[in-house]
């Protein structure tokens, strides 16, 4: 029975009590397992797959970070003329400011470049932006709701989606978290019991921090005020005159530091042609829609727009339903904070669409790193229908329509999106695994790069010059936890080590020489990974002993061989096959050719059973 549109609590025997407790229990219970489960799977999947290398974007923070540690650039430097060569594009100069590229060098100081902490440091980041989102929940809701429980659960779901991989597999923090991260802490900041001039000033911290970081941060300098304004009551907000005068101030400064940097921003404009208002719709609703990549789709870019539209149009009808149902109630405070978390959310996809419509409509549907920043929209969607549906529930029958109506809308976008991962988890999973012995090579590439130029460098490498990743590797393969670059010294100890019969790495089985190629196959297996070797060296060793021996090629397993996964008695060991053709000059008569297998994480080298003699 309802009387003025609430429930009226009808007396209950202790134990119908009980049952509902324990319910409530079962179901948080419930809730938090399928969280823990999603963000699990993604740490699982990020220590298990990876690498001690710099990757892509990495590089360009290391070249300033060699530059600053060499005494070649101040600080200063650093945090005012960055000219990155990822910052392209209408919107990203504010990245060029450069205080995102000082705080992860700063992370890379302080943690000695343990890329894998790091990794591990970015997953803990998003644990703390979907805990943020349950708690604005929480303090906007009555104590004891699910709310929040299942609120936690999709944010879960929606911001660990394993499409994201090459961020999963970042030791830089990324800069589309951050900004969403910075401006619900200000938020929940300003929720909680805490003095007034401190909420102002948390909020000043956030956005300056948040402004430096990305190009949509810039927004959260007129949105945070709209946050303390419905959560603080307004006359109690006039009367701290001077916070608001520091956040007008730390405000004007920002702005002027944006200005400053967009007039000595020296990076050339990309040539762009003609685009049209349809073009670029397209690409927006493609990058909104990006949650689907790896889906198994020949017509992906239309998947994508599809799912694009749909989340606008959920979005539109659960922002009518959230205004309408909590407008004046204090589920409020918890609607004007994801609202303005949407505008943050829409206007950086916007700066997007700008900045990468030239790369074409396939970008935004191809570029993992952009599932992560797309998934806070779906999020936020999700959290306003639930809270919506939640307050219409308290005022049936009369709002039965919009109830049923909001219930139907988030069970079908949930239902589409679990299929969607369902069906893009076997890519995504391949795709981890691609990424990870991408990796590998190029870390081989990396300290082979002193004796011999590998393609595989363009695997972990933005730029195709063999020389500058030369000069950076050295740089790098200074730092603990990296395995030196090889050079004559490491070939010559190479040379004088011994297979261990009992314990192969693996085995030369083919040794042929015509028409001045020697041809050599074999495979090599890592027994202690349990995985096919990251490459092969190949050395010539003198008839004069390992003093005089020279690296003749790498190879890297790439073929099938079902034979050796038998006689291991691993199916890991299948793609253990390598090849390798090495013409002349070939090296003297009575040079003996040995192989080896490099373990690329440890730098450890098997020698392989086969030596064989020219």
């Amino acid at each position: 029975m309802y009387v003025a549109g609430e429930p009226v609590e009808v007396l209950r025997a202790p134990w119908e009590g009980r049952r509902t407790w324990y319910k409530a229990l079962v179901a948080r219970s419930v809730l938090l397992l399928l969280a823990m489960i999603f963000a699990g799977f993604v740490l699982r999947q990020t220590v298990r797959y990876s690498v001690q290398v710099p990757f892509w974007d990495e590089w360009d923070f290391l070249f300033d970070y060699q530059r600053y540690e060499t005494g070649e650039i101040p600080l200063s430097a650093l945090l005012l003329a960055h000219e990155g060569g990822h910052l392209h594009g209408f919107g990203q100069f504010v990245a060029a400011i450069g205080v995102q590229e000082a705080g992860w060098i700063l992370l890379w100081r302080l943690t000695g470049m343990d890329f894998r902490l790091l990794m591990i440091l970015n997953w803990v980041l998003a644990v703390a932006f979907i805990v943020l989102m349950a708690l604005v929940a929480r303090q906007a809701l009555p104590r004891g709701s699910l709310m929040p429980w299942a609120i936690l659960c999709t944010s879960s779901f929606f911001v660990f989606n394993p499409g994201a991989y090459q961020l999963w597999m970042w030791s830089i923090p990324p800069a589309y978290l951050m900004g969403p991260l910075l401006f619900l802490a200000a938020a929940f900041c300003a929720q909680i019991k805490l003095p007034v001039d401190v909420k102002i000033l948390a909020a000043a911290a956030a956005a300056t921090i948040a402004s430096f970081i990305f190009g949509a941060g810039v927004l959260l300098w007129p949105l945070l005020p709209f946050v303390l304004a419905t959560c603080i009551p307004w006359p109690e907000l006039r009367r701290h005159r001077a916070a608001i005068a520091v956040y007008a101030l730390m405000g004007l400064l920002t702005a002027a530091l944006h200005i400053y940097n967009l007039l000595n921003f020296h990076n050339p404009p990309l040539a762009e042609g003609s685009v049209t208002m349809l073009e670029l719709a397209g690409f927006f609703l493609g990058y909104t829609g990006n949650l689907v990549l790896g889906f198994p789709a020949t017509a992906l870019i239309s998947w994508a727009q599809v799912v694009g539209a749909m989340l606008l149009i959920f979005l539109g009808l659960s922002v009518v339903a959230a205004i309408k149902s909590c407008r004046g109630k204090p589920e409020w405070n918890a609607i004007a904070i994801w609202l303005c978390l949407t505008g943050y959310q829409l206007f950086a996809g916007v700066l997007v669409t700008l900045a990468r419509h030239h790369l074409g409509a396939t970008y935004p549907v191809e570029a993992s790193r952009y599932v992560l920043s797309t998934s806070f929209l779906p999020v936020v969607t999700v959290a306003i229908a639930m809270v919506a549906m939640r307050a219409f529930r308290w005022s049936l029958p009369g709002s039965l329509s919009w109830y049923s109506g909001l219930l139907c809308a988030v069970t079908a976008v949930l239902a589409i999106c679990l299929v969607i991962r369902a069906e893009q988890m076997p890519g995504n999973l391949a795709a981890f695994r691609k990424c990870y012995r991408q990796e590998l090579r190029g870390k081989v590439a990396l300290a082979a790069a002193n004796l011999v130029n590998l393609k595989e460098y363009r695997g972990i490498y933005p730029w195709p010059d063999p020389d500058s990743f030369r000069r950076i590797g050295a740089f790098v393969t200074q730092v603990a936890g990296f395995p030196p670059m090889w050079d004559d010294a490491f070939i010559r100890k190479l040379a004088s080590v011994t297979a261990n019969p009992q314990e192969p790495g693996g085995y030369m089985d083919r040794f042929a020489l015509h028409d001045g190629k020697l041809t050599l196959e074999g495979w090599a297996y890592l027994k202690a990974r349990h995985e096919p070797a990251d490459a092969v060296i190949i050395l010539a060793v003198s008839p004069s002993g390992p003093g005089s021996a020279e690296l003749l090629g790498v190879a890297f397993p790439e073929q099938i061989r079902t034979d050796v996964a038998s006689a291991v008695g691993s199916p890991d060991a299948v793609q253990t096959g390598w090849t390798a053709d090495i013409t002349a000059p070939l090296p003297e008569t009575g040079t003996v050719i040995r192989s080896f297998a490099y373990d690329a994480e440890s730098g450890q080298v098997i020698p392989l059973l086969g030596d064989r003699a020219l």
